[in-house]
């Protein structure tokens, strides 16, 4: 409640800037409750309003609200800081729930490898679940055991690289074969760890190498 919204005859008002009750400097005691319409009278509506900050008491006669005396500049700059740090929330928490599919064969060529891992990193920076699904071409050559294994090192060599990133599921599958690493950026809200397939509100972007 605001201003004449206030029902009460009496207000106990508190210092905005400390929330704490006014003193009697010579007492330290709190200061005795004032009338709402004495209070009013001071104020200039166009840069202050009178705002209660304790709950109604209906069953209670003797209630006393307690209100405090803001500015609205003051007010309006805290709203602002309320919104802008709820859209950052929000665009934190959409890019969370972005999740980004990366298709790589296991014998990838070494530049195209370089460049798929860079863009990784900065989908793990961003603080994306990425979903790299790893397979063999029918007609391409076939990796080695040895190549296989360095893949993966590579792509656990770009996790631990990020801080905060971490590998969400391992390796599911056949080495040389089909299989799926899941790895989560860092800054994620809520901690909580992800297994793969897509989730509610999760938005998929799928990119295929040609190599």
């Amino acid at each position: 409640k605001q201003d004449s919204e206030i029902t009460s005859r009496y207000i106990q008002l508190v210092d905005p800037s400390t929330n704490r009750l006014y003193e009697d400097p010579a007492t330290e005691q709190p200061l005795p409750p004032r009338t709402l319409r004495g209070v009013l009278a001071t104020l200039d509506f166009k840069t202050h309003r009178l705002v209660q900050v304790s709950p109604d008491e209906p069953r209670n006669r003797d209630f006393i609200p307690v209100c405090k005396i803001v500015e609205k500049k003051d007010e309006y700059r805290r709203e602002k800081l309320r919104k802008e740090a709820q859209k950052e929330s929000k665009a934190l928490q959409a890019k969370a729930n972005s999740v980004k599919t990366l298709e790589l064969n296991w014998a990838i060529d070494e530049n195209d490898l370089s460049h798929r891992l860079d863009r990784v990193k900065v989908f793990l920076e961003e603080g994306r679940k990425v979903e790299i699904v790893v397979a063999s071409k029918k007609k391409g050559r076939k990796a080695t055991a040895a190549e296989c294994e360095g893949l993966l090192g590579r792509v656990r060599e770009v996790v631990d690289g990020v801080k905060g990133a971490r590998e969400v599921k391992g390796f599911d599958g056949k080495m040389g074969g089909f299989g799926v690493v899941v790895l989560q950026g860092k800054g994620t809200l809520g901690g909580k760890e992800e297994g793969v397939g897509k989730q509610a509100g999760e938005e998929r972007e799928v990119l295929v190498t040609k190599s």
